[in-house]
C-alpha cells in the first residue's frame, strides 16, 4: 500500500489533533476542546468519525489475523490521507 503522508506530516497531524482534543485514547471518541468542536462544525465532521480504532476492532470471528492486519492497515492509510 502506498502512504501519501511523510512521517513529518503525520507527526504534525498528530500534534494538531492532540491540541484540539482533551482525550485521544484508542477506541474512545475524543473529547474535543471548544476550539476543536467549532472546527469540526465548520468542516461538517462528526466527532465519532475521528474515533481512533485499534487492531482488535478489525478482527472478526473466524478470520485469520493477517486479514485483520490488512483491514487495519487500510484504515490507517485512509485515516491519514484525509
Amino acid at each position: 500500500m502506498t502512504d501519501h503522508m511523510t512521517d513529518g506530516q503525520r507527526k504534525q497531524l498528530d500534534k494538531l489533533f492532540n491540541k484540539i482534543t482533551e482525550n485521544s485514547q484508542v477506541g474512545l471518541e475524543p473529547n474535543f476542546t471548544e476550539e476543536g468542536r467549532n472546527l469540526l462544525m465548520q468542516a461538517e465532521i462528526h466527532p465519532a468519525e475521528l474515533t481512533i480504532k485499534n487492531l482488535e476492532h478489525f478482527q472478526k470471528k473466524g478470520d485469520p489475523e493477517e486479514v485483520a492486519k490488512i483491514r487495519y492497515d487500510h484504515y490507517r492509510t485512509k485515516r491519514y490521507s484525509k
